[in-house]
């Protein structure tokens, strides 16, 4: 019996418990929270299976009785472990081939990406947004759905990723074609201003002093706005809240 061989038995038997009612109100019998979905559906799940140049929207399965982990980074999004599928689900996926090694994923819409996108929608300030990346949408679109966030702005260097993705965005999103720095800067000397700025520019294997040196640089260009980042929001927000009280300190002393 190997490794493997236990970790599939011990799924098993947790899937088998919550089908007979063993398991309530998302606990695991003190295994950790799990998360149960019967049926899956996302604002990505309209975008069609294809390809634009070397960029392609992916569709993969999750079989019944999957269960996924939804830890970022040993943390459990929406404190939850794991997530369950009571049934077969598809997920959509975002992902740029390269000659020389295995596709990048930017990214999917599985329930560990997706809630932790609402994470990032609970800390944004309305009521104008910039976002940097425009992946499957999905973080534009649930910014949208707040009736407090007035217009969404998202600045996206594909040209593929744009027409892949454009038609199944929120009134609300605006696009601009560019790479994101430039197209911030360019922005700001126009006088432009947003309550919260979003990095969805990364695909969490970058180093995170080099994210904190982007988010300072944004945070330069536009000096009142929240500074959010995708996948390292938790490793930063202790500096971030930091920042924001010496900010507000130099508020008050002004």
């Amino acid at each position: 019996m190997t490794l493997l061989d236990d970790m599939r038995r011990e799924l098993s038997e947790r899937y088998e418990r919550l089908k007979r009612g063993r398991v309530h109100a998302g606990k695991d019998n003190g295994q950790g929270p799990i998360m149960v979905i019967d049926e899956w559906e996302t604002e990505a799940s309209r975008i069609p299976r294809r390809c634009c140049e070397n960029f392609c929207i992916t569709k993969k399965p999750a079989r019944e009785g999957n269960i996924w982990t939804m830890k970022e980074d040993e943390r459990g999004v929406f404190g939850y472990e794991d997530v369950l599928f009571t049934r077969k689900a598809t997920i959509t996926g975002l992902e740029e081939k390269v000659p020389t090694a295995k596709p990048i994923v930017w990214m999917t819409d599985s329930p560990r990406e997706y809630y932790a996108m609402w994470e990032l929608v609970a800390r944004t300030k309305p009521r104008r947004v910039l976002v940097g990346g425009l992946g499957l949408g999905i973080l534009a679109n649930l910014l949208s759905k707040r009736s407090d966030i007035d217009e969404v702005v998202v600045v996206e260097k594909s040209k593929c990723v744009i027409d892949l993705v454009k038609p199944y965005l929120h009134p609300k999103v605006k696009m601009i074609h560019g790479d994101f720095f430039k197209t911030a800067s360019e922005l700001s000397n126009k006088g432009e201003e947003y309550d919260t700025v979003i990095l969805d520019i990364y695909t969490g294997k970058e180093d995170v002093e080099d994210v904190k040196i982007d988010v300072e640089s944004v945070e330069d260009t536009f000096p009142e706005s929240r500074v959010l980042a995708w996948k390292f929001q938790p490793e930063l927000e202790e500096d971030i809240s930091v920042i924001y009280a010496f900010r507000e300190a130099r508020k008050r002393e002004a």
